[in-house]
């Protein structure tokens, strides 16, 4: 699988995201349709829609060695605006003013953007807050993706604890262990997966949402 620009250049310097697809709480994948144009499946993820993460917005790769600063308002927790797009980019560009390549309109509401070029990716970043912590990780990563704070009462926990404990289940079979439930309900692993996504749960949440929890335990003793 090919990687983006942004991700053989960066990764390991920034931390690197991609945008969420809100109808399936999912990364954006490639849509490829069959002859007809009339069906198509989901192929890899968009690697092109890689952008480094900013505290005061984003860049993106745009072509050749030419990257993209979007500027947004910096908004605090009580919804003040801490540092505006126009402020910060009239700092930029006292700064850095020969840096910059196309300046493009400032919109009052979502921020403005100019381009600059790669070699002057650490000047930029730097004013524009680039993150470093989780620099390292992958965009792709489901760590990313938004998870809902369902809280699975705790005398099921306890329920559940108690027996892979006693059934000595270790953590690496968990996937295995909801995989082969879920496939006993009639849905196979992508499914599993494409669904829990959508409802922004882990996995053994999502069972305990969607199924009856005693007929999971009852599984559990006849899996393992």
């Amino acid at each position: 699988m090919a990687t983006s620009y942004l991700e053989s250049k960066c990764k390991g310097r920034y931390r690197l995201k991609t945008p969420i697809d809100p109808t399936t709480n999912d990364f954006f994948r490639e849509k490829l349709w069959n002859k007809e144009h009339t069906k198509f499946k989901w192929g890899e993820y968009l690697r092109s829609e890689v952008y480094i993460n900013c505290l005061n917005g984003m860049i993106y790769h745009v072509g050749g060695n030419i990257l993209e600063a979007y500027v947004q308002d910096v908004v605090t927790r009580g919804g003040k605006i801490k540092r505006t797009a126009n402020g910060l980019k009239r700092r930029i560009k006292n700064k850095h003013s020969a840096l910059i390549l196309k300046e493009m309109q400032i919109d009052d509401e979502f921020g403005g953007s100019f381009r600059f070029k790669y070699k002057d990716l650490d000047s930029i970043a730097k004013m524009m807050g680039a993150y470093i912590l989780g620099a390292n990780m992958n965009p792709f990563d489901t760590k990313n993706l938004s998870v809902d704070d369902y809280e699975i009462p705790e005398i099921d926990k306890e329920s559940f604890d108690k027996l892979k404990k006693k059934k000595e289940i270790p953590f690496s079979k968990f996937t295995m262990l909801y995989n082969d439930y879920v496939k006993e309900q009639g849905m196979d692993s992508k499914e599993f997966i494409r669904d829990r996504k959508l409802q922004k749960l882990k996995p053994l949440e999502y069972i305990h949402s969607n199924y009856e929890w005693k007929d999971f335990l009852s599984f559990i003793k006849e899996w393992a």
